[in-house]
């Protein structure tokens, strides 16, 4: 959730602003982590889950970052993008996509930490479980799809940089 209002916030500012690009984007980072954390201390059965989890989001956003930047673009612009895979083509260009798995991932542990003290919670009429199975999970599933296509594509992009600064050398 704190992506999309980061994004709204920010957007109109210029991406090559630095202090609009790193403060908040490591306390939304910071933010999220803290929640996949508490995921895995809540339900230590599957805290192997969490820990992969917690990795495949800070390696692929920061890794996708640095190529990025490290490129001259900004992470989300149309041209730091265009030889990107189409999944984050198609990510970064939709910004309700964007939102949508942004906010289910966040959305999917905070319901798990409100299950984990009242099973039988629900919102508005509609149990808690119910919106996790329905709206939560599938987007956060969704969203580490894209977290794992945003990271081998960093990874190619900077295997593909430095092996053609070595050939030059």
């Amino acid at each position: 959730m704190l992506d999309v209002w980061n994004g709204l916030r920010h957007g109109h500012r210029s991406h090559r602003d630095g202090r609009f690009a790193l403060i908040p984007q490591h306390l939304v980072r910071g933010l999220a982590e803290g929640a996949i954390d508490d995921g895995r201390l809540r339900y230590s059965r599957y805290a192997i889950v969490f820990v992969a989890l917690q990795g495949l989001d800070l390696s692929s956003h920061w890794f996708h970052m640095y190529s990025t930047a490290t490129a001259g673009g900004h992470h989300k612009s149309e041209a730091a993008l265009a030889k990107r895979n189409v999944v984050l083509r198609v990510y970064y260009a939709s910004y309700p996509l964007f939102a949508y798995l942004c906010v289910s991932a966040e959305l999917t542990y905070i319901a798990l930490y409100i299950l984990h003290f009242k099973p039988d919670a629900a919102f508005a009429g509609i149990p808690l479980k119910v919106a996790l199975k329905c709206t939560f999970a599938p987007g956060c599933v969704i969203k580490q799809i894209v977290n794992v296509a945003q990271l081998v594509s960093a990874a190619n992009d900077l295997a593909s940089r430095d092996l053609a600064a070595e050939k030059h050398q």
